[in-house]
């Protein structure tokens, strides 16, 4: 039975696929051999993200309109088969980046439906372990980001946003946490602005570089932003 880790990793692995498949870049991407705690992504995936990251820039600086395909955050359960996803495609032209724009955390009471973090949070506590949880949003759709990348730089822990955008990382006292996926600006946040007892809500917004427009297919609706 796959972890929940290597579920996350499957699942960056198919946005990776479209991602490459969409901009015309060679990518096949390998059984992972990866023995440890597997959270989501591994030095292999690390790679693979900086290769197709990369080639994009290649692209761009061409003057080539850069095409993203992700799985669409319609998604009720992690999956080895992705076929009951809606897609979600973005076509990008090189436009200049926008201004470092920060969006205030907030703090979320848990709920019934956040039972998984829930689990983790009282196993990683009975362990005595410090960490955070969040849920990542995106700033216009107010929707989930499947797939971000979270790290921790003390700690130097690594996981992937979830399904449902949601993650938990383990931190050191006065940690740093980087999030980062593709077409957004890099967030970073200290630790002493994160809340120990309440969901981290955290909003991601665009970033001009890779930006232009996006069409979002979900559930049957066609929804266009800018």
């Amino acid at each position: 039975m796959k972890t929940k880790g290597r579920n996350i990793c499957d699942t960056l692995k198919v946005i990776r696929k479209q991602i490459a498949d969409a901009n015309g870049i060679n990518y096949s991407p390998d059984e992972c051999h990866f023995t440890g705690e597997c959270k989501g992504t591994c030095p292999k995936c690390e790679k693979d993200v900086r290769v197709l990251e990369h080639e994009l820039r290649l692209r761009q600086k061409a003057g080539k309109a850069i095409k993203v395909a992700g799985v669409a955050l319609g998604m009720t359960a992690l999956s080895a088969s992705f076929t009951s996803c809606s897609i979600q495609k973005g076509y990008y032209n090189s436009t200049p980046a926008l201004p470092k724009k920060v969006i205030p955390i907030r703090f979320q009471e848990y709920t019934a439906k956040d039972s998984i973090l829930l689990k983790e949070k009282e196993t990683l506590s009975k362990k005595g372990v410090l960490f955070v949880q969040g849920h990542i949003i995106d700033e216009n759709t107010k929707e989930p980001i499947v797939g971000a990348f979270i790290t921790a730089k003390l700690s130097g822990k690594k996981t992937g946003a979830d399904i449902d955008g949601n993650f938990t990382i383990e931190v050191k006292p006065k940690d740093t946490i980087t999030i980062k996926f593709i077409g957004m600006q890099d967030r970073i946040i200290k630790l002493s602005e994160m809340n120990f007892e309440k969901l981290n809500v955290i909003t991601l917004t665009e970033s001009g570089g890779l930006m232009g427009e996006i069409v979002v297919i979900k559930k049957g609706h066609k929804h266009k932003r800018k």
